[in-house]
């Protein structure tokens, strides 16, 4: 599990750590967020502070979501809840 701050936009879905790293865009502070796992209903929020469940997928000097920008990346969500 992972608690940040997530942002859904065009060619974007990542959960950042600090609100202030997903506003200036920095993808070194941050994950990709992938889709749900097979199965699952999760429904996500265009913006705001989440819990996300999934599978890590990372593989040193790779890198991970939409062009490779992000470090790594949470594949198949299982849960995911939004604070309020």
């Amino acid at each position: 599990m992972i608690t940040g701050y997530y942002v859904a936009a065009f060619e974007h879905s990542a959960i950042y750590i600090t609100r202030d790293d997903a506003r200036v865009g920095n993808p070194q502070q941050s994950l990709w967020i992938g889709g749900p796992k097979e199965g699952y209903d999760v429904k996500y929020p265009r913006k705001g502070f989440i819990s996300v469940v999934g599978t890590l997928k990372y593989k040193s000097g790779e890198g991970a979501g939409h062009m490779g920008i992000w470090l790594g990346e949470i594949v198949d969500v299982e849960f995911l809840r939004i604070h309020k």
